[in-house]
C-alpha cells in the first residue's frame, strides 16, 4: 500500500502487524545500511511480539465471547422451555383442584381471567392405540363445541376389568396416555369429562378397550362404547 508513491503501513491490526513481521527480519540484517539502528529494530521488534500476542489475547476473547452468547443464548431458551412446562402443568393442576386460586398463590402465578362462554363439548368418537413402549394412547373428539374453548381441561378417569373408576389423569389436549394398564388385565374403560373453570361439560360414554395376549406380547382386540363403571 502507498500515499503518493510512499509505504503506508495498514491500521488494522493483522495487517498492519502482517506487514511490519514481514520486514522485521530483512531490517535486523543490516539495519546500518538502511539507516536504521540495531535499537531501533530491537524496539520494533519487542512491540511487535507484544502486540502480536495483545491481538491473539483480543480475537481469543472475541471467539470466547460469541461462544458465551450462544451458549448463554441456548441455556436461557432451555430453561425458558422448562419454566413453560412447569407453568403448563401448574394451570393443568389448578384446574384440576378444589381451589384454583391457592394454587396459583402457592406458585406465585396470577390466576388466568375468569373464563366465560362455552362449556366443553362431550367427548365422542374415541380411539386406542398402543405405543411401541406398551402404554395405551387414547384419542376423542369432542360434540359442540367441536373445537377446544380456551383454558379447556380433560380429566380422565378409568375402570378396570368391572372395578370402580377412579381419576387418572387432567390433560390439556384431547388424548392421554396411560402407562399404568396392570399387566394381565383383559379390559379397561375410560370415562372422560371437559372442565373449563367452573364449567363442567357432559361425561363421556365409557370408552372399552379390551386386550390380547399373542406372540409379541399385549394387543388390542376391540373397543366399545360401554355404560361408564361407577
Amino acid at each position: 500500500m502507498s500515499n503518493n508513491g510512499e509505504p503506508v503501513i495498514p491500521k488494522k491490526k493483522p495487517a498492519g502487524l502482517g506487514w511490519i513481521g514481514s520486514r522485521l527480519t530483512t531490517w535486523a540484517g543490516a539495519p546500518a545500511s538502511i539507516g536504521l539502528q540495531a535499537g531501533d529494530v530491537s524496539t520494533l521488534q519487542e512491540l511487535f511480539e507484544t502486540a502480536t500476542v495483545d491481538l491473539t489475547a483480543q480475537e481469543e476473547a472475541a471467539n470466547k465471547a460469541k461462544s458465551a452468547t450462544l451458549t448463554s443464548n441456548n441455556t436461557f431458551n432451555s430453561a425458558r422451555f422448562q419454566a413453560q412446562e412447569c407453568l403448563d402443568k401448574i394451570r393443568v393442576f389448578a384446574r384440576g383442584s378444589s381451589d384454583p386460586d391457592a394454587v396459583y398463590a402457592a406458585a406465585d402465578v396470577p390466576p388466568p381471567a375468569s373464563p366465560k362462554g362455552q362449556v366443553p363439548g362431550k367427548p365422542v368418537s374415541f380411539k386406542a392405540t398402543l405405543d411401541s413402549d406398551g402404554s395405551l394412547k387414547i384419542t376423542w373428539k369432542s360434540e359442540s363445541p367441536s373445537r377446544n374453548p380456551v383454558g379447556t381441561v380433560w380429566v380422565v378417569k378409568r375402570a378396570i376389568g368391572d372395578g370402580a373408576s377412579v381419576q387418572v389423569g387432567i390433560v390439556g389436549a384431547r388424548s392421554f396416555i396411560d402407562g399404568t394398564v396392570p399387566a394381565g388385565s383383559h379390559s379397561v374403560t375410560y370415562t372422560v369429562q371437559g372442565q373449563r373453570g367452573q364449567a363442567v361439560g357432559q361425561a363421556s360414554n365409557g370408552f372399552q378397550v379390551r386386550f390380547g395376549v399373542g406372540g409379541g406380547g399385549l394387543s388390542i382386540v376391540g373397543t366399545a362404547t360401554v355404560k361408564a363403571a361407577a
